[in-house]
């Protein structure tokens, strides 16, 4: 897209504002959000005891399950929400060695001593907007790292090593964010 050259539609005879005003305005994408701006945050472990270079944030899904039931003579079946479940959520991130998050699974792996507390934390994940404030926050409460898997190695290839980790996750919401940081309109 060409933008309008402000000294050629002055010596023209145009206006100056009208083109500052189409150059400057915003428009209503501007308060999208991407994907690539997040933060993971685990309860109980500092943001300095683990890896904090994720990639990736999948899986995060809430599903309710039908009821169907009639009313009487009723010819048509009703369905109302039943249970909710939460599905399994899936981090990625860069592998950079043994840290507290490897340490939890490999507590779980080996039998969990109760003496040691609950093996379940709630993990928050964060959406950021431009300025990196908070604009969303989710909480997988109750999780607990399901499946761990190892880098896949591969000597044709130069991407780095990124190590996924499953989590088993109770229930999924949303937590209010402090809104006075930002201008989100979501």
């Amino acid at each position: 897209m060409k933008l309008p050259n402000l000294v050629d539609n002055q010596k023209a005879g145009g206006s100056t504002t009208s083109n500052l005003r189409a150059v400057s305005n915003t428009t209503a994408t501007d308060k999208y959000l991407g994907t690539f701006r997040f933060r993971v945050q685990v309860q109980t472990i500092s943001s300095a005891q683990i890896n904090q270079a994720w990639t990736r944030v999948s899986g995060v899904v809430s599903e309710s399950e039908p009821m169907e039931f009639m009313h009487g003579v009723d010819p048509f079946v009703r369905k109302a929400p039943g249970r909710s479940t939460f599905g399994d959520v899936t981090m990625e991130r860069v592998y950079e060695g043994i840290d507290s998050l490897y340490r939890w699974r490999r507590a779980i792996e080996s039998g969990w001593d109760p003496q040691k507390g609950d093996f379940r934390r709630d993990i928050t994940v964060e959406m950021l907007d431009r300025a990196m404030n908070p604009v969303r926050k989710i909480i997988l409460r109750g999780a607990w790292p399901l499946r761990w898997e190892m880098p896949e190695l591969d000597a044709s290839n130069t991407s780095p090593a990124m190590e996924k980790i499953t989590f088993c996750v109770e229930e999924v919401y949303e937590d209010a964010v402090d809104s006075s940081n930002n201008n989100f309109a979501g």
